[in-house]
């Protein structure tokens, strides 16, 4: 059952945060893979500890000094980042209901609960997209909220300047493997925190993905990889959310993401640039990281942050039912010069 609050005789609010948890999620890339460490907080901003504190090799000290080496105190930067609040409304009306058959019968009339479920399940792909878009911009190692403005730009805070590894792909004689094989070396000396890296993973344009295994030094691995289904239908096997093709080459697995986001402003914006791809590590301890805030309410203060919160106002005058919803979400990468991008020049010689 929904929670009801009576804030006023005439006045009631309708919570259905727990019943859209119920709804299934739109399984997209990030959604799926359990990439993010997430933390429910009850503040709208977060402390985040940069730690500049090295590994020093130790020296060697006579047994019959009894002397130690002084170690010097961890060393911590902080940095305070605000959660991106988000805050939408959807709208039960008449006209709804007006007119239409219920689902499964003959010539029922349409039922509220019905619309209000339908209602649910659109806000549920609305905040499953965005929080999608804002994990992808976070991997890229400058988190943004759809409306273009920059939550944290990772490589500022660090100061320091995003890896790129650059391929020509247009060149016959440019060599593919060196290139992973930086790409890989590059991975490895930027995880300043140790630990192992499962599965190095490169989210790339078509365009990248045409070029890579197309190139004289690749493609007759692609093909065999693919074995002879590729002739047939392309290879393309379609997973979450315009993720279709895989090529793994040199322990690194290159993959296309074709999504394309409907922003506020009316626009379209492709999720990997064309020639474009970046990194994602797996495997890695708190590399990836996520914030879910509080509700906006005066019931919601200092309470732990969830997914979505869900309310529903209704019209005084009888003429609608506003479902509201909000949330607070933030991502980020702790280490950004694991945020690295690969380039396609395609210049040819």
């Amino acid at each position: 059952m929904a929670v009801t609050r009576s804030f006023t005789n005439g006045y009631e609010v309708v919570e259905y945060t727990k019943q859209i948890e119920n709804i299934a999620p739109t399984w997209n890339y990030f959604n799926s893979s359990n990439l993010f460490d997430i933390t429910p907080v009850s503040q709208d901003t977060i402390i985040f500890d940069k730690s500049v504190t090295t590994n020093t090799l130790l020296p060697q000290v006579s047994t019959r000094s009894r002397e130690s080496v002084k170690e010097k105190s961890d060393t911590y930067q902080p940095y305070a980042l605000i959660l991106p609040h988000f805050k939408d409304s959807l709208d039960i009306v008449p006209e709804d209901l007006k007119g239409f058959r219920q689902a499964n019968t003959a010539d029922g009339a349409e039922q509220l609960a019905s619309v209000r479920l339908k209602k649910l399940e659109r806000i549920r792909s609305n905040v499953d997209q965005t929080v999608e878009y804002m994990k992808l911009q976070s991997v890229k190692g400058i988190t943004k909220s759809p409306d273009g403005k920059t939550v944290a730009n990772m490589f500022t805070e660090f100061g320091v300047t995003q890896p790129v590894v650059t391929f020509n792909f247009a060149d016959p004689a440019f060599d593919v493997r060196g290139a992973i094989a930086l790409l890989q070396d590059t991975a490895a000396e930027n995880l300043t925190t140790g630990g192992t890296i499962t599965n190095l993973n490169v989210m790339v344009s078509k365009e990248f993905f045409a070029g890579l295994t197309s190139h004289p030094q690749t493609v007759q691995a692609f093909q065999y990889q693919q074995g002879s289904t590729y002739f047939r239908d392309g290879d393309t096997k379609y997973g979450q959310f315009a993720t279709t093709r895989r090529f793994d080459f040199m322990g690194v697995s290159f993959f296309t993401y074709n999504a394309t986001f409907n922003l506020p402003n009316g626009t379209k914006e492709r999720a990997i640039a064309a020639q474009e791809g970046h990194v994602i590590a797996e495997g890695i301890t708190d590399l990836y990281r996520g914030y879910w805030g509080s509700s906006d309410k005066l019931h919601g203060v200092n309470q732990m942050g969830r997914e979505v919160f869900v309310y529903e106002y209704p019209d005084l005058k009888d003429e609608r039912y506003e479902l509201q919803y909000e949330f607070k979400h933030l991502y980020f990468i702790t280490q950004p010069l694991m945020a690295i991008k690969v380039v396609n020049t395609n210049i040819a010689p």
